[in-house]
């Protein structure tokens, strides 16, 4: 199942690494929660899912640093341009 997943998880993330580290995961995942399968379970739609929400989970997390490092980054901004050190406060 490995190298499909893979596959999938490249067209998800357009990276290699990324989609590996996240195949890797779930065959993590699952092998620690391998008592909780329920018998008969089909195992690659499964792991397709599972390699999918990895993949969405990764694309969000990075679009938080990515807010994350803009709304600094204009901080920073905003902070060289003005001097706040002669502003009183209240």
């Amino acid at each position: 199942y490995y190298a499909p997943l893979v596959r999938f998880g490249i067209g998800i993330l357009n990276d290699r690494d990324l989609s590996e580290e996240q195949v890797q995961q779930v065959f993590a995942n699952l092998w620690t929660n391998r008592a909780k399968l329920k018998d008969g379970l089909p195992l690659f739609p499964y792991l397709l899912t599972a390699v999918k929400n990895a993949c969405l989970n990764v694309i969000a997390h990075h679009r938080v640093k990515l807010r994350y490092s803009q709304s600094a980054d204009v901080e920073e901004r905003v902070e060289d341009q003005y001097d706040f050190e002669d502003v009183p406060e209240d």
